[in-house]
């Protein structure tokens, strides 16, 4: 029989009973979140500065039978007085967005940036595949996680934390791929929520940037399907030229067009898997359909429902 374990450390309170936490990452937002959901705890919040407090340090870990996983590693953003008491946290994005990061000049490399980051949070550590990139006229007045905001909607850089560790990238280059999990239906997956696509049915157009290192003029394309219903992809290139661009830019572009699933299954809570894993998920129904596929989210909850993985799964690794 599987039963639920917990290990929470907020601050100096340590738990081992709760009603529910729930958590949720993703390669495609800067930061993961987490809720803590306690039982009518009120008198922690009673004792003024010795209570939980914004900014405390959180560890979640999760697990049956004892053997636990570390889920989440963040800080608290918020605490409710309600019964039931619920504690609302954020990974290390949360040390990003108390710094300002002021920046102005005619060429800033992406690097500069986040050695600023850097020294003005010491506690991070830069991580992932070093990206050389350069920048004009980027002028830069605000926080640190605004700034990894504005580099995702401007420039489709990646970023996120594994623990103390920031990543920033290209997307699929942020760092090398996971490990690869096996989900099968009729044994580890609970229900599923997918839809499989033909790549003739798999619309997506594409918005291609590319930067000349040495002009540093700005390039643009648009690529892919025409159908304004497509879902609608950036990609970013260093690339000196628009047909040099448009021929490496089509061959990332074909990996999108493949027959396979798109959407989320629910597993039990292990094994454990986070965004940017590899999962083979097995059909059993329609064992052609089999595949694997990258990891784009995750979320997990634990409580009255039982230890449960929400998997989204990204683009389909072919051979």
């Amino acid at each position: 029989m599987l039963v639920l374990s917990f290990e929470i450390v907020v601050g100096k309170f340590k738990f081992t009973q709760v009603t529910g936490v729930r958590l949720e990452s993703s390669w495609k937002s800067p930061g993961a979140k987490a809720t803590i959901t306690l039982p009518g705890l009120k008198g922690l919040l009673a004792k003024g500065t010795n209570g939980i407090k914004r900014g405390d340090a959180v560890e979640i870990k999760l697990g049956y039978n004892g053997s636990l996983v570390t889920e989440f590693t963040g800080y608290v953003t918020h605490v409710s007085p309600n019964i039931p008491m619920t504690i609302e946290c954020e990974d290390s994005l949360f040390l990003l967005r108390s710094v300002e990061i002021k920046k102005d000049g005619a060429n800033t490399t992406l690097t500069e940036v986040l050695n600023l980051i850097k020294e003005k949070v010491p506690s991070i550590e830069l991580a992932g595949k070093p990206l050389d990139m350069q920048f004009t006229g980027l002028r830069l007045n605000y926080n640190a996680a605004t700034v990894l905001q504005k580099f995702a909607d401007e420039y489709s850089l990646v970023s996120y934390f594994r623990g103390n560790k920031l990543y920033v990238g290209l997307p699929g280059l942020v760092e090398e791929a996971g490990k690869t999990v096996i989900f099968a239906q009729g044994k580890n997956v609970i229900s599923t929520n997918l839809e499989f696509k033909t790549k003739e049915e798999r619309k997506i157009r594409f918005k291609v940037i590319g930067i000349d290192p040495k002009t540093k003029k700005r390039i643009e394309l648009n690529m892919g399907d025409a159908d304004e219903e497509g879902e609608l992809r950036t990609l970013f290139y260093v690339a000196k030229d628009a047909e040099t661009m448009r021929k490496v830019a089509q061959a990332e572009i074909d990996a999108y067009k493949y027959d396979g699933y798109e959407g989320s299954f629910t597993a039990f809570g292990l094994p454990y898997v986070q965004h940017s894993d590899l999962v083979e998920f097995q059909d059993q129904y329609f064992p052609e359909r089999s595949g694997t596929y990258e990891v784009d989210a995750v979320r997990v909850s634990s409580g009255t429902n039982g230890y449960r993985r929400e998997i989204t799964l990204g683009r389909r690794v072919l051979n």
